[in-house]
């Protein structure tokens, strides 16, 4: 995963929507690097009917459409050859449950130890691995509803390909293709999309003509570019300036003192700082 990403006690968290990255938060959520891909019709690939459960992706392995009861009896000590069995189960009234369940083997030589543990070890990572994705469809509910407030449908897929959510048109409707085993990144991404549309990625107001490109990958799901208004990319160069003029004197110029590059900084500042038509 690129760059900006940056990513809950019961066993469906609360939705999350803190980040912990230095960039601005708008950023974080809405401005995530992704290849240029405009919403276009088809889903090149993508617009198969999903071959997984859509309410427990990831953990349920039952694939009838409109099933109640969900599970996964797949990691049966018997298939694993683990000395402990995994399961995942979900009631169609229940909370999700996880269970662990005594195996084939009771007792083993002792030079079979390290075997056993390593396989005590595998299925103590497959716990955790499940525990991650009933955390993952944790996200679920907020991201459908999110979805429907903006008018757009939701599909998941099981893609590895498909890094980053997008928005495409397909069967004549624009929906939101996300990575099933992803939904905090989809949610992040269909909130910052509807928060800074129009908007300055910085400080949230109403863009005009004289905004640019926030940064040359950084897209909006529907491909578009996130935008900043020259007064913030403005204060962000004027902001960089210390350091920058700093690091080029420092290569030509080492015995220059740190007054004039003040100096140098203030008069660049000022420079940059008069108002579009005005008089320096």
């Amino acid at each position: 995963m690129n760059t900006m990403s940056n990513r809950i006690q019961t066993h469906v968290p609360a939705v999350d929507t803190a980040t912990a990255g230095h960039l601005p938060y708008a950023v974080e959520t809405a401005g995530r690097e992704r290849h240029s891909v405009p919403v276009t019709d088809g889903a090149r690939g993508h617009d198969e009917q999903p071959t997984t459960c859509t309410t427990w992706p990831g953990l349920c392995t039952d694939t009838t459409p409109g099933h109640y009861d969900h599970y996964n009896h797949n990691l049966t000590s018997n298939r694993t050859d683990w000395p402990v069995s995994l399961g995942f189960v979900a009631n169609s009234e229940g909370t999700p449950t996880l269970y662990v369940d005594a195996g084939t083997a009771s007792d083993f030589p002792a030079d079979q130890a390290p075997e056993v543990a390593a396989q005590l070890r595998a299925a103590a990572d497959s716990i955790e691995a499940m525990q991650a994705k009933v955390e993952n469809v944790g996200y679920m509910a907020a991201l459908r509803s999110e979805c429907e407030r903006l008018g757009l449908a939701l599909q998941l897929t099981d893609d590895l390909d498909l890094d980053l959510p997008e928005l495409k048109v397909i069967d004549g409707v624009r929906t939101v293709l996300a990575r099933a085993d992803s939904l905090g990144i989809a949610l992040d991404d269909v909130r910052g999309f509807a928060r800074t549309r129009g908007r300055c990625i910085d400080c949230m107001n109403t863009l005009d003509d004289t905004a640019t490109p926030y940064a040359e990958t950084y897209i909006h799901l529907d491909g578009t570019p996130i935008m900043i208004c020259q007064s913030c990319r403005s204060g962000r160069f004027v902001a960089a300036l210390p350091e920058m003029v700093s690091a080029a004197l420092a290569k030509t110029i080492p015995g220059c003192t740190a007054e004039t590059v003040a100096a140098i900084v203030d008069d660049m500042t000022a420079r940059l700082l008069v108002p579009a038509g005005g008089v320096r």
